[in-house]
């Protein structure tokens, strides 16, 4: 990648770019997979979710608590969830965006030209019985 504020090489800002690119995949992969982890594996009973405080942390909580603090990390979890596809959806646009004005010009070259363009075509086909419509008898 070539910059115009930047004095080095090519090569040299390509090299640098490699390794930022695959830990900017791994942030991504992790955003995405520590709130569907995290709803994979939170238990359905309170019960549950005060053992494993009490497990993991020596901390003793009530059944209403537990509760709580049940539908505080689903709730947590699925706006992380939302708030990743909504982003991942502006960036999709914004690319779409920025794609669509490059495809216009291969778009219309795929139209008929003029009407003189048609009626060679029209004429080829009807002097040609085989290219012709189909008649039914």
């Amino acid at each position: 990648m070539l910059c115009c504020c930047n004095d080095e090489k090519p090569e040299a800002a390509e090299s640098k770019s490699k390794p930022a690119r695959s830990l900017g995949r791994a942030a991504a992969l992790f955003q995405w997979a520590l709130p569907v982890t995290t709803l994979v594996l939170i238990p359905k009973c309170p019960a549950c979710v005060a053992a494993y405080v009490l497990l993991f942390t020596g901390v003793g909580m009530s059944f209403p608590v537990a509760a709580a603090v049940r539908w505080t990390l689903i709730g947590l979890c699925v706006a992380t969830l939302v708030y990743l596809a909504l982003r991942l959806a502006r960036g999709a646009i914004a690319y779409r965006a920025l794609a669509l004005p490059l495809a216009a010009p291969s778009a219309t070259a795929s139209l008929p030209a003029s009407d003189q363009e048609v009626r060679n075509f029209s004429a080829v086909a009807s002097s040609n019985p085989s290219t012709g419509p189909a008649t039914i008898r």
